[in-house]
């Protein structure tokens, strides 16, 4: 057994010393075991709960990333028009919601509330008189007669002999003195003359 000697020596047998005494007193081992044991198990538990926290986070970022918003232009009879941002693959009745519901005159029979909406689209809710008046059209287009007080340009131009320019003198002279009273009125417009009314007279209509 070597002897320490020297100012190092006398170093070592001090601390050799000291460690003899903590580890022979009483409770110190335990003691320390534990703050030992305390110290590592800590910082475990409060990482484990750190993660925990991070992951939710993103789960939800990655979901809101899943559901992008779009936006819809509701107008009409409406309470509250306007550009409104909804979630993707929302309904109709979703947007009407945000806008408030119909108004007393909207055809709410008019519009298929269960209809998805896309980013851009324009809803129109008509009102009762509105639906009407496009429903008087759509039949008198299904049989082929044209009302010449409601019809637009190109639905003029579907007579024959009327094109363009013709169309367009019809509309400006039925705006200029408030419509056609009887079907014959319309050889007031310049250009029109009983020849070219023979051709579609079976063909056209004032209501």
């Amino acid at each position: 057994m070597r002897i320490l000697n020297g100012k190092y020596g006398k170093s070592a047998v001090f601390m050799l010393t000291v460690l003899f005494l903590v580890s022979a007193w009483p409770g110190c081992a335990d003691t320390e075991a534990q703050f030992i044991l305390d110290r590592e198990l800590l910082p475990e538990t409060d990482g484990a709960a750190f993660t925990q926290a991070a992951d939710k986070q993103e789960e939800e970022q990655a979901q809101e990333a899943m559901e992008p918003c779009v936006w819809v232009h509701i107008c009409g009879a409406v309470s509250v028009p306007g550009v409104y941002e909804v979630a993707a693959g929302s309904r109709v009745y979703e947007v009407l919601e945000a806008a408030g519901g119909f108004t007393e005159e909207a055809a709410a029979a008019a519009v298929n509330l269960a209809e998805k909406v896309w980013d851009g689209m324009q809803v129109v809710i008509p009102t009762a008189g509105e639906q009407a008046a496009l429903e008087a059209v759509q039949d008198t287009l299904l049989q082929g007669i044209v009302n010449i007080n409601t019809a637009t340009v190109q639905q003029l131009c579907t007579l024959p002999g009327i094109g363009e320019s013709r169309a367009e003198s019809i509309v400006a002279y039925r705006e200029n003195h408030g419509g056609f009273q009887s079907p014959e009125d319309i050889m007031k417009v310049p250009g029109i003359k009983e020849g070219m009314y023979a051709r579609f007279e079976d063909k056209i209509s004032v209501r």
